[in-house]
């Protein structure tokens, strides 16, 4: 049997609209009748099955034909996709030519709410009668043998089997009444639907769909009218994985389309970003096999592993997750490139490794802190993972109206002051409400800043160490909200209160408080700015080094535990 049609595009549209029987089946598909009567009547023996385990611990069963029956799938898919209407508007990403996930979440790009909701069993719900249905409906107009031996050939036990080629364009044909009401619900409601697959999703700019689900228990109850929709169109609602997220309300919620975070940007979510982190590591820290190992323990114990395999290859999670990020967030991306170097560097690949330019890291992610109106406002942060933001104690002082932004945006978002010690000229601030975009930001991680820190110490400082600055200072203007980078010098160790800093000769500038000092080889963070020069051209500074952070973060640990247990004992003598 041949994998190729050999006829043209316009032969076999012709040969698709003329079928009047199983001969003329076989003529179209260029296969002989006896070998399709075989595959059509006997077509239980021509599947395999597997189970695999979903992440809510039921099993999903993939049943996949064998070579034979799929070459013959595969011909008719093609022939379907060439007479396939084109929609003028269209809902549908999944199984879609130019279309996928990303598509589907930037359609909601820019929305306050989402309505997330899955329709249950999916392709099992559409069984052998919906299919020949299909073949017999107005859209094709096939007669009732043509009908019966193309669902046939396409269903397996009286459905729509997941490992089929033709099921999923088949699926997206069937739930074409689904999304033709859903269309036109959206239009009166004034809200974008969009499904891929077997997720839908619904999101407004206007907070309006708030009124068309209520949370109960443990589970978002969407409104009778989307529910009599679904009926209507031969499927139902999986009513545990039905969601609302505001991201508009004085609570900022984080907004998920397809697994693709959609709040300040598309992205991927942070918990993604940190599992992969922590696969990289284990397998830098423990050897391939045990970080194999401890994965594959993973996965068993949340259901990711089907019963065909034992354990995962560690190499190819990797690399798919490197790619997720990759298609996302792009090749250009500093998260990616960093990873993806680790990657390689962990194979021993001779592949070139992607340049990372440290200063530019520095650049896009170091924080511009606004504490009043206009440019004379600016100073400088930094995110670390786990903490907060980071700045100057006497950049906040006196004030409660602070914001930050990145300065890709220059988006600038509430903050509130969470711990600061003035003696030491050092602050802790957080989001007002939830985002995203600083899980991404992050210069350095929490565990690292605090296990390996980089020590300056007095014999550093003596011998005249470079380091270099970021920061925004207000006397650089010409480039808008830009951070500078400048070398500056260490001079000597200069104790100030209860902390030891140190001085700097040149280059530091007003505004450049709270940013960061780092070593510029590795991008090792060294410390902080916390006194910049007041000459505008720039002058001797001071700067809190991370020996000093790290106590500051300590501290500010033991406050959030003492308020912790106080709340506790609160709640104790309460309820006696």
């Amino acid at each position: 049997m041949d994998r190729e049609l050999k006829k043209s595009d316009f032969d076999l549209k012709k040969s698709f609209k003329s079928l009047k029987d199983r001969q003329d089946i076989a003529r179209m598909l260029e296969v002989n009748t006896n070998i399709l009567d075989y595959y059509l009547d006997f077509g239980a023996a021509n599947y395999k099955c597997f189970n695999f385990n979903k992440k809510n611990g039921k099993v999903r069963i993939i049943c996949a034909p064998n070579s034979s029956v799929k070459i013959l799938q595969k011909k008719l898919l093609y022939i379907l996709e060439l007479n396939a209407e084109i929609r003028r508007i269209d809902p549908v990403h999944g199984f879609k030519k130019d279309r996928s996930i990303l598509t589907n979440a930037k359609t909601h790009f820019g929305c306050k709410e989402t309505l997330n909701f899955d329709l249950k069993d999916f392709f099992p719900s559409i069984n052998f009668g919906r299919v020949r249905g299909l073949f017999m409906s107005d859209y094709f107009g096939f007669n009732n043998t043509v009908a019966t031996s193309l669902a046939k050939l396409c269903c397996y036990k009286n459905e729509l089997p997941q490992g089929a080629p033709t099921s999923p364009f088949l699926s997206n044909m069937v739930a074409f009444q689904l999304d033709n009401l859903m269309m036109n619900f959206s239009r009166k409601n004034k809200v974008i639907y969009t499904r891929y697959a077997d997720d839908i999703t619904l999101s407004s700019k206007n907070e309006t769909l708030s009124g068309h689900c209520f949370f109960s228990g443990d589970t978002w109850i969407l409104s009778n009218e989307i529910q009599s929709i679904v009926q209507a169109s031969g499927f139902e609602i999986n009513q545990q994985k039905s969601r609302y997220r505001n991201n508009g309300g004085s609570i900022s919620e984080r907004l998920e389309v397809t697994n693709i975070v959609i709040n300040e940007k598309l992205n991927v979510s942070w918990k993604y970003i940190k599992q992969i982190r922590a696969i990289l590591n284990n397998w830098e820290k423990h050897g391939y096999k045990n970080a194999e190992i401890i994965l594959t323990k993973k996965y068993k114990e949340v259901g990711k592993m089907h019963d065909a395999r034992n354990s995962i290859n560690l190499k190819r999670v990797v690399a798919g997750k490197l790619n997720f990020i990759k298609f996302v967030r792009g090749e250009n991306d500093a998260v990616y490139r960093k990873y993806a170097n680790q990657f390689l560097d962990l194979t021993k690949s001779k592949k070139d490794r992607y340049d990372f330019d440290i200063e530019e890291q520095f650049e896009k992610n170091t924080l511009i802190i606004q504490t009043g109106d206009g440019l004379k406002s600016h100073s400088t942060g930094f995110y670390i993972s786990g903490v907060g933001i980071i700045t100057a104690s006497h950049v906040i002082k006196n004030t409660e109206n602070i914001k930050y932004s990145l300065p890709e945006n220059a988006d600038f978002k509430d903050a509130v002051v969470v711990y600061q010690n003035e003696d030491k000229d050092f602050a802790i601030l957080w989001p007002k409400k939830y985002q995203t975009d600083l899980m991404y930001s992050n210069l350095v991680e929490e565990k690292s800043l605090l296990k390996t820190p980089y020590i300056i110490t007095k014999e550093i400082a003596r011998k005249g160490a470079k380091f270099k600055a970021c920061g925004y200072s207000n006397y650089i203007t010409a480039s808008g909200m830009t951070a500078k980078i400048a070398e500056c010098t260490l001079t000597n160790l200069r104790p100030s209160g209860n902390s030891k800093t140190f001085l700097v000769q040149e280059n530091m500038h007003k505004g450049d408080s709270g940013g960061p000092v780092f070593e510029f080889s590795t991008g090792h963070i060294a410390g902080m700015s916390i006194r910049g020069g007041f000459d505008p051209g720039g002058g001797a500074g001071e700067i809190l080094p991370t020996s000093e952070i790290k106590k500051e973060i300590k501290a500010y640990r033991r406050e959030v535990l003492i308020g912790l247990i106080d709340v506790c004992n609160k709640i104790k003598l309460y309820k006696k």
